[in-house]
């Protein structure tokens, strides 16, 4: 005898039960997407003068937002800190130590 997958036969008779998506990430690429990134960077760039601390600019692709947020030192990064856009401060005299493009 022979067996047959899960929900096949159902899926056979009624049809196919889940319909094919696009990619999760394809509202980055309109233009709503690209104004709310460049907001978002804009902000982690101003915080990151402000502070002397490196700040990460994360998309969230469930709620079609971004998120900024603060980063440990260079060193102590692991995790989720490493999947987002780092933005260090422009001014080298005001990062702080373990921060910015010489850590």
């Amino acid at each position: 005898m022979r067996r047959h997958r899960r929900g096949h036969a159902l899926g056979r008779r009624y049809g196919r039960a889940r319909r094919q998506r696009g990619p999760s990430d394809a509202w980055r690429h309109t233009p709503e997407g690209h104004a709310k990134y460049l907001a978002a960077r804009a902000e982690a760039q101003k915080k990151a003068n402000e502070l002397g601390f490196d700040h990460m600019v994360e998309a969230n692709d469930l709620f079609k937002q971004f998120s900024v947020s603060m980063l440990p030192g260079k060193k102590y990064r692991s995790g989720h800190e490493l999947r987002g856009e780092v933005v260090m401060c422009e001014n080298l005299n005001t990062c702080q130590p373990g921060h910015g493009p010489m850590a």
